[in-house]
């Protein structure tokens, strides 16, 4: 789920440009790794939730420096 999470916040900044969408994405997954974060058996959950979480935030850094000639300041 955690990897769907990843797909699916990936496609949307890509065909859609919904940077906002994926910072939400970003905010669960650290919920769900703070949450799992008690759990012994849960470290490697929380592992995964920061990569992934690291990797849609370097997408969306990319995606907003892509598209920095198309902000409001160049109108």
């Amino acid at each position: 789920m955690i990897c769907a999470a990843r797909l699916l916040n990936i496609i949307m900044v890509y065909t859609r440009n919904l940077r906002e969408l994926a910072v939400v994405g970003i905010w669960a997954l650290l919920a769900i790794s703070v949450s799992n974060n008690a759990d012994p058996t849960g470290k490697n959950i929380v592992y995964a939730c920061y990569a992934v979480s690291f990797n849609i935030l370097a997408f969306v850094i990319h995606s907003g420096l892509k598209n920095r000639k198309y902000s409001i300041d160049n109108m």
